[in-house]
């Protein structure tokens, strides 16, 4: 039902709470798409290592760099009837993906619906450019 596509380079710092958000959902019909944008970290073992606890997640690599190039293919692999979007230093609320497609499905002329973000951890926050 829905595709979450995560791009990913060099972010084996915050992977781990990124994809324990997303496996933690109350929403549990959705495929996982890793996509690694050329990590020279230990990011790529990172998400092999949890593609072997749950199979819903998919480990792949964009042939470009860069996110745009990421996403796109991300996109051109989903085969969910929604995609959520998260970079991979973000964490998922337990109930994002079930109250998001609960209020695609009521309201059938949306064709997007955002959520709201906390920033944190807030000793890192800075001012955006």
């Amino acid at each position: 039902m829905v595709s979450i596509v995560v791009p990913y380079r060099n972010a084996a710092s915050t992977l781990d709470e990124c994809l324990q958000s997303v496996l933690a959902q109350s929403y549990t019909d959705f495929e996982l798409l890793m996509i690694n944008d050329h990590s020279s970290d230990e990011s790529e073992q990172i998400v092999a290592q949890y593609r072997e606890w749950d199979r819903r997640l998919k480990a792949l690599t964009s042939s470009q760099t860069g996110l745009v190039a990421a996403l796109n293919f991300g996109l051109q692999t989903a085969k969910g009837k929604f995609i959520a979007r998260m970079d991979a230093d973000d964490r998922m609320h337990p109930e994002r993906l079930r109250q998001q497609v609960d209020a695609l499905e009521t309201n059938t002329s949306w064709s997007l619906v955002a959520c709201q973000v906390r920033l944190f951890p807030e000793q890192n926050i800075q001012a955006g450019y």
